[in-house]
């Protein structure tokens, strides 16, 4: 007697791919895509997104009183792939901003692959340090 175990043998590729996915991480970590880093010093709030691959002509950068917003597009190349990690299509990154910054003076420039935006704090929004009186 011959047992057929064939379909077995895809029952276990198929769980590989559960898994595979299960523990793949999300395209920039848990915060969303593309990852980046906001920081700050007592004149600008920064923020640096990680766009390797994405030609400045592909971004759009957006203020608002109240949001950054950072939309693009990573285009695929033509071609088959066996396997794809990096995230390919059109994108948007919305970054709430807790503090006013001018709008008149925020710029932007990308070099190797990190698009870097310095937006200056308002004169309302820098911390200024207060004297104590003595009584």
């Amino acid at each position: 007697m011959v047992i057929d175990f064939s379909p077995f043998y895809d029952l276990a590729l198929d769980w590989d791919k559960v898994f595979e996915k299960l523990h793949a991480p999300l395209p920039g970590g848990l915060g969303g895509y593309p990852p980046m880093n906001l920081s700050q010093d007592q004149d600008n709030v920064y923020a640096a997104f990680s766009v390797p691959g994405v030609k400045q002509q592909d971004l759009d950068i957006t203020l608002t009183d109240k949001s950054l917003t950072v939309q693009g597009e990573r285009k695929a190349p033509a071609g088959q792939y066996y396997r794809q990690e990096r995230p390919m299509g059109r994108f948007q990154r919305v970054v709430n901003l807790n503090l006013p910054v001018d709008p008149e003076k925020v710029s932007a420039r990308m070099v190797n692959g990190i698009l870097e935006v310095v937006m200056p704090r308002s004169g309302a929004a820098k911390p200024r340090k207060i004297s104590i009186e003595t009584a």
